[in-house]
C-alpha cells in the first residue's frame, strides 16, 4: 500500500475502515503529506505483518486524532520518520500508545 495516499493536499477525510490489510507488509508514505487531515480512524487496520511503515504519517501536520494503540508493530523493522513534522501532541500520544515504536519513528 505504498504511498496509497501521499499527497493528497486537500484530504480532509478518509475512511479505511474495510481495507483488508490482512496481509500487508509495507506501508510506506501511505499517508504522508495529507496536511488537511485532522482525525483517521485506523482501528481496524490489520497490522499484524508490517515490515515496513517508513514516512506513514510523514508531515501530517493538522492530524491530532490518532489511535495506533491496537497497532502490532512486533515485525516492524522500518519506522524511520513516520511521525516527523506531526504535532507535538500527536508524537507524545502515540509514543505513550505502543511501546514498540522506536526513536526513528519521530
Amino acid at each position: 500500500m505504498y504511498g496509497v495516499f501521499s499527497g493528497c493536499s486537500s484530504l480532509e477525510k478518509l475512511n479505511i475502515s474495510n481495507f483488508n490489510t490482512k496481509k500487508v507488509l509495507y506501508v510506506q508514505n501511505m499517508f504522508s503529506e495529507l496536511s488537511p487531515l485532522k482525525s483517521l480512524d485506523i482501528s481496524r487496520f490489520n497490522s499484524d505483518n508490517l515490515i515496513s511503515m517508513w514516512n506513514m504519517f510523514n508531515n501530517c501536520n493538522s492530524l491530532f486524532n490518532l489511535d495506533i494503540s491496537k497497532f502490532n508493530l512486533k515485525k516492524v523493522e522500518y519506522m524511520k520518520w513516520d511521525f516527523q513534522k506531526c504535532p507535538d501532541e500527536l508524537t507524545e500520544k502515540v509514543k505513550a500508545e505502543n511501546k514498540y515504536l522506536k526513536d526513528e519513528a519521530f
